[in-house]
This record gives structure tokens, C-alpha cells and sequence, in this order.
């Protein structure tokens, strides 16, 4: 893309958000975008935090789309048919990921709960998983796993986000 638009002067750069090289850190990009990238490795959030404030020019702005876990404890239910499922380990909650993106220097422009329209997508996504009869690696209907979403992201336990980010 980049290449065939060269009057937009774009570039991309790839890495890896818990250890960017060096030459990603030098506060040049003005703008970082992330969608779902971060949920498997929320344990390192303040380092991935870092990064982006390292990586980000004055004025520069992160677009940080994330699924995320509850404030609160989960149900067995929910551990089991969702962060098990999918392979999730720690997995913040809205409250602690603000928490965790402000004490890591960034500011918070714009910041929306995304709960309700996870819920309504999951249960959009089993009705056609049901329709079709697809099936997971291991052999379930996916229907059971997206209906399983549905229910965690209606009863608040996983969640998504969408947050605007800028270097204090």
C-alpha cells in the first residue's frame, strides 16, 4: 500500500509489542493502531504500554481496540468455556486497563465500553456458526463457544474496548 500511494508518505513496521527494537522507540510514528492484539499477553501490559509511549511522536495518537476480561471474579462457567477456550491467561478488565494505560504516561482521549456489541456480534456469530455446522479444531460446534461469549460479555466477564491514547 504504501508503495503504490507514495504521496501519502506511509510507512509500516513490524515487531513485537512486549520487546520493539530499538529503532521503533525513537517517538517518531504518529499514529499506532492496534485491534485485539493485546489480549494474550495482558500480563505484560505495562511494558506494552511503554512501548507505545516510546514509539509514539509528540501529539501522536494509539488506536487500541482490546478484548478484554471483567473487573470483577468470573464465573467457572465463563473460565472454562471462554478464557480457557481460548487460550487466555490474565486478562484485565476496563477498570484496570485504564488504570494500567494512565500509569504507564498515556492519556486517555477517548475511551468506550464495547460490552454490548460484543455480546450482540457473538450472538450474531452462533446463529450462523449454527446454520452452517461449523465446527471448532477439536470437534465442538462453534456455535456453543460463541453462545458462551455472548453470555460472559452480557454478564460483564470478558469485554471490549476502544480507546484513544496520546503521550502526556
Amino acid at each position: 500500500m504504501a508503495l503504490s500511494r507514495p504521496d501519502l508518505r506511509l510507512s509500516f513496521a513490524e515487531g513485537s509489542f512486549t520487546a520493539l527494537q530499538e529503532e521503533l522507540c525513537r517517538g517518531e510514528f504518529t499514529h499506532l493502531i492496534a485491534q485485539e492484539s493485546f489480549c494474550h499477553a495482558h500480563a505484560a501490559l505495562p511494558t506494552i504500554f511503554e512501548n507505545v509511549k516510546a514509539a509514539l511522536a509528540p501529539g501522536g495518537l494509539a488506536v487500541i481496540n482490546d478484548y478484554l476480561g471483567a473487573d470483577v471474579e468470573v464465573s467457572d462457567t465463563t473460565q472454562r468455556n471462554v478464557h480457557d477456550r481460548l487460550g487466555f491467561g490474565e486478562l484485565l478488565g476496563h477498570v484496570a486497563w485504564r488504570r494500567c494505560a494512565e500509569s504507564s504516561g498515556l492519556e486517555i482521549l477517548h475511551y468506550e465500553n464495547l460490552n454490548r456489541h460484543m455480546a450482540h456480534g457473538y450472538s450474531q456469530l452462533a446463529e450462523v456458526a449454527a446454520q452452517y455446522d461449523f465446527c471448532s479444531a477439536d470437534g465442538t460446534p462453534l456455535e456453543e463457544g460463541y453462545a458462551f461469549s455472548a453470555a460472559a460479555a452480557t454478564n460483564r466477564e470478558i469485554g471490549l474496548n476502544l480507546a484513544v491514547l496520546s503521550v502526556l
